[in-house]
């Protein structure tokens, strides 16, 4: 059997290939990803002695499958400039993102290579293993080092959308008290699988797992025959037995397809208890050994049992929310500033701290509906904002939207 690598968050791994000049150079890294990964940290690097001051990027990608998100300044050593961004088209299938860094005061750069900051991209679904996404400099990256504007020797990097069977536990928010939360177990696949076994542990202090269900999941939709769950909430964990086709007369073809998304296996329902102290992390994570008799993490490939990468997730535990329905962009006020913050999160992945503001009419959900309803009560005399509006307040609908207050 391979053994199987432990990932938390997004999957990458940054390579480097070098680059051979005498002054400043500047490196994007490759990555390696699964689809639909929401934030995507590409770092870009600098090698070359001198204080930079300024710098002038333009990277292109694909954008029918890669969205840019921000230029994360914190991510590196021009942690304390600012960025201005704009993206623009580049061709049918390609965009670029030019990226202008300012600094207060110049930064020292040292002789070995440091990282600048982060590019963060949205990588999206459909996605086939192994295809390869460029990140390029359209044109030498223009950098201001030691009070002297240079045009840096560049090497372009790379996203390669990761290969292999991957199980996937979903993050999600409560406050104490909060019950039954949802959780997502998801699975990317490189292989057509005919079932699973899943063996996970979770913060049994802080956490109670009230039920492990298929409904409204893809496993619900193929007609699994064996869904099987084991719930221990004394000792903390979890096994999970799946098999599409269980039942006579066999049926070797019901598996879960290779879809190039993440797919929706099992739905786990969490309360938090009373107890649990606010603003810490409650972990949800993958490991072998648990039950009796001891199960490992395995998928069903061809009748053979592989072993999976595993991504663990978590639970944060925060304040009982207070907010404002329809302040989105957490400056205290509405305006028009938060149907654009509400558009960002749809569409380009931008977090919200508080989802439930974004979900002005009510219903539940975030949609475009909410950027209408919110446009219209501010220009057209539309229907006033459910509560809690238009001070601070809690949630008198229940949903599961999340929200840090």
């Amino acid at each position: 059997m391979k053994r199987h690598s432990r990932v938390v968050g997004a999957v990458y791994a940054c390579v480097y290939a070098s680059v051979a000049w005498a002054g400043i150079a500047l490196r994007i890294a490759d990555a390696t990803a699964i689809p639909e990964t929401p934030r995507l940290p590409i770092g870009v690097f600098a090698t070359g002695p001198g204080e930079i001051s300024a710098a002038d990027i333009r990277i292109s990608f694909q954008k029918t499958d890669l969205t840019f998100v921000e230029a994360a300044l914190t991510a590196g050593v021009l942690k304390d400039g600012s960025a201005r961004v704009s993206v623009a088209d580049a061709g049918p299938a390609s965009a670029a993102v030019s990226i202008t860094i300012a600094l207060g005061a110049p930064v020292a750069l040292p002789a070995t290579e440091v990282k600048l900051f982060d590019a963060v991209f949205r990588l999206g679904g459909g996605l086939v293993s192994g295809d390869v996404y460029p990140l390029a400099f359209t044109r030498p990256p223009r950098v201001t080092v030691s009070g002297q504007a240079v045009d840096a020797a560049a090497g372009d990097g790379s996203i390669t959308v990761a290969a292999g069977n991957y199980f996937i536990m979903g993050n999600a928010w409560g406050y104490p008290g909060q019950s039954r939360i949802p959780v997502e177990f998801k699975v990317f696949n490189s292989d057509p699988l005919m079932g699973m076994q899943v063996s996970c542990r979770f913060d049994k202090d802080l956490l109670r797992l009230d039920e492990i269900s298929q409904e409204n999941t893809l496993t619900e939709s193929l007609g699994c025959e064996f869904f099987q769950p084991v719930i221990d909430n004394d000792a903390g964990y979890f096994v999970l037995g799946i098999l599409l086709d269980a039942l006579a007369p066999a049926n070797p073809e019901k598996r879960y397809p290779t879809s190039g998304y993440r797919l929706r296996v099992a739905r786990l329902f969490f309360d938090v208890k009373d107890a649990a102290a606010e603003e810490q992390d409650a972990a949800i994570e993958f490991e072998d050994g648990l039950g009796s008799p001891p199960l490992n993490n395995r998928v069903v490939v061809d009748h053979e049992s592989k072993v999976p990468h595993l991504l663990d997730g978590a639970l944060r535990v925060g304040r009982v929310p207070r907010f404002i329905r329809g302040e989105v962009n957490g400056d205290g006020r509405i305006d028009i500033a938060d149907p654009v913050m509400i558009t960002l999160y749809l569409f380009l992945g931008r977090p919200i701290r508080c989802v439930k503001a974004a979900d002005v009419d009510d219903d539940g959900k975030v949609r475009v509906n909410d950027v209408q309803y919110l446009l219209n009560y501010l220009f057209l005399g539309g229907r006033v904002i459910p509560p809690p509006f238009p001070t601070p307040g809690l949630d008198p609908t229940d949903d599961d939207l999340p929200c840090s207050g």
